[in-house]
């Protein structure tokens, strides 16, 4: 369960993330022109026209989203296959829109390398969670044991 709330926060966490590097950044880049989001060609030829300053913020928002998200994902699920499984999402996400628009070679790759990179440092920065052993009770320590004694 914890896994499951986990990848479900890893993914809020992507989203508040990219919203907010994009609202830092529509303030420090020049204006996008406008796009009519409900025409392919339209979206294509915005993304064909974009400048190098816009290229490197998306792919700010893309790698700080992927590791926010991982990040969260194993540090609410304690395992690194969360912040994985978030960090995959993201990976796909950018595929698909690597094969869609038109965008520089460099940014291709560099698009497909960030969820890879941040799910790494991610894995590195949060602990794997230690679950305690499992038993009867019968591995008590000799600490436990001794002050067991003195009682």
């Amino acid at each position: 369960m914890r896994g499951v709330l986990g990848i479900l926060a890893g993914i809020v966490a992507v989203a508040a993330t990219m919203m907010l590097v994009s609202l830092i950044g529509s303030q420090l880049v020049p204006e996008v022109p406008a796009v009519n989001a409900n025409s392919i060609e339209s979206i294509k030829a915005t993304y064909a026209a974009l400048g190098t300053e816009t290229w490197l913020l998306m792919l700010l928002s893309w790698f700080l989203g992927a590791l926010a998200g991982a990040a969260a994902a194993k540090k609410i699920a304690g395992r690194s296959w969360a912040a994985w499984t978030v960090a995959g999402l993201i990976l796909a996400y950018l595929l698909l829109t690597v094969l869609m628009l038109p965008m520089p070679l460099w940014m291709q790759v560099a698009a497909l390398a960030a969820p890879l990179v941040a799910g790494f440092i991610a894995n590195r920065l949060i602990p794997e969670r230690v679950d305690p052993p499992a038993g009867d009770g019968a591995e008590d320590t000799a600490d436990e044991m001794a002050a067991d004694a003195d009682v």
